[in-house]
C-alpha cells in the first residue's frame, strides 16, 4: 500500500466487492464521457466496463489478475478514485504483464495520481517478478503515448486492432503497444 496526502493505492481484496459499482463509475467515466483528458468517447461506443468485470477482477484478484484501487479518504472514508489492472498478456509470454482498466475520475485527473497508481502498480510487478509491462493505446492519442512515455514506457512496434470493430466510431482504429522493461 503507498499513502500521500489522502490518496491511497492498495490491491484490492473480496472486501471491495462493495466498490464495485464505483469502480463501473470510475472507468467510465474516465473512459466512455467527455469528462475528463483520458476519454475515448471519440473512438468508441458504449461503456469500457461493466459490473461483471468488476466482480471478476476482484473475485480472481491474484489468480488471474491483480486489481488496484486507489482512494482518497475523505473524513475517514473510503472514496475510490482510481482503478488499475495487471493482466498476464495474452501472448501468455512468462514474465510479461499488461497494464489494463487503467482510469482515473475526471476530477482527480492531472493532479498525481494517475502517476502515483503506475508507479505503484510497476513496482508491485516487479515485486511480482514480472520482467517488463506493455500496455496497449489508441494510435491517435498523442497526448496519452506522451505520458505514458513520460513514466518510462516506449513503442515496440506492436499494432493490435481494437478488437470490437463494432463499438469504433472511427473504424480502422488500431491500438499501439507500449512497453517498459524493468
Amino acid at each position: 500500500m503507498t499513502r500521500q496526502d489522502n490518496i491511497i493505492v492498495r490491491e484490492v481484496t473480496i472486501d471491495d466487492l462493495k466498490y464495485t459499482q464505483d469502480a463501473v463509475t470510475v472507468v467510465n467515466s474516465a473512459y466512455s464521457t467527455n469528462e475528463g483528458w483520458t476519454s475515448e468517447h471519440e473512438f468508441y461506443e458504449g461503456d469500457r466496463a461493466g459490473p461483471e468485470e468488476i466482480e471478476k477482477s476482484i473475485q480472481e484478484n491474484g489468480i488471474s489478475c491483480r486489481l488496484l484501487f486507489a482512494f482518497d479518504i475523505i473524513e475517514g472514508k473510503e472514496t475510490l478514485i482510481g482503478t488499475l489492472r495487471i493482466d498476464r498478456p495474452t501472448s501468455g509470454l512468462k514474465g510479461h504483464g499488461e497494464i489494463r482498466l487503467f482510469s482515473i475520475l475526471p476530477a482527480y485527473q492531472s493532479k498525481g495520481v494517475g502517476g502515483r497508481l503506475v508507479r505503484f502498480a510497476l513496482a508491485h510487478m516487479q515485486e511480482l517478478g514480472y520482467t517488463d509491462c506493455i500496455m496497449r493505446v489508441f494510435e491517435t492519442r498523442t497526448l496519452l503515448i506522451n505520458w505514458y512515455k513520460k513514466m518510462g514506457f516506449e513503442e515496440n512496434g506492436e499494432r493490435l486492432d481494437f478488437h470490437d470493430q463494432e463499438r469504433l466510431r472511427v473504424k480502422g482504429t488500431t491500438f499501439i503497444t507500449l512497453q517498459k522493461t524493468f
